[in-house]
Order: C-alpha cells, then structure tokens, then sequence
C-alpha cells in the first residue's frame, strides 16, 4: 500500500501546499465501482482552503482518479454572469463567468456560511440571485 498527496497549480505565481496524505487503499478498497473522496490544500500567502473532490472509478482491475473542483457553475446564458462568493459579509471571490464557460469554486471544505450571488453583466446587484451552500 502507498499513499498519494496532491498539489494544485494556480493561474498566477503562487503555490499551494500538499495537500493531506491519502492512503492509496482507500480508492481501491471495497466493491463499489465509483469513490468520491474530498481533500485539500492551503493557498500559499493567503492561508485560503481549497478543496477539490477526488473521483475514482474501477474497472475490472484498473482504478482511475479523476481531481475536481466540489464546485462548478457553468453559465448557460448567452450573455456573461458577474459572480460574488461571501462567507457571511467577508468577499471571498470575485469573478465573470463568460458564455459557456465555467467558475471553479474550490474553497468550500468546512464552510456553511458560503453565498455565491450572480447577476447577468449590466443588472443591479438588487437584482442577483443568492445561492446559500
């Protein structure tokens, strides 16, 4: 038996720490086909959470890892989303999220306090949908 630790790669110049320890026979262990496991690692200068979610999936013998975000809001809209995630009253993220494209959203281990508010580009924030999580 092994044990795995993952690291993420940011956009910009920062660096993340390992992530904790995985013991290997926990994706394989078991007769389910398909494992969902969530882990994390710390934002360098920050000190930020981000989690990710890790997917296995066996077949017969061979087991695949599949590393995602726990959360992703796709805008389906043909015009761009402004998007603000809050814990309580603190920003945490601002984003845009153009036409068919995607916001990961990572830092969500251990937070029930989470709101992510979005509005179509133009609108008044008065006019936002909240999604608590």
């Amino acid at each position: 038996t092994g044990s795995v630790c993952l690291r993420m790669i940011l956009d910009s110049d920062e660096h993340t720490a390992w992530s904790q320890r995985m013991n290997l026979d926990q994706f394989v262990r078991g007769k389910n086909k398909e494992k969902i496991f969530l882990g994390n690692c710390i934002r360098g200068s920050k000190g930020a959470v981000l989690s990710f979610i890790i997917f296995t999936d066996r077949d017969g013998s061979h087991f695949k890892l599949r590393v995602e975000p726990p959360v992703k809001v796709r805008n389906w809209l043909p015009v761009p989303l402004d998007s603000v995630l809050y814990r309580g009253d603190k920003q945490l993220l601002k984003s845009n999220i153009d036409p068919d494209s995607s916001l990961n959203i990572h830092n969500v281990r251990n937070s029930n306090e989470l709101s992510l508010f979005l509005r179509p580009r133009g609108y008044n924030w008065g006019e936002s949908i909240g999604i608590p999580f």
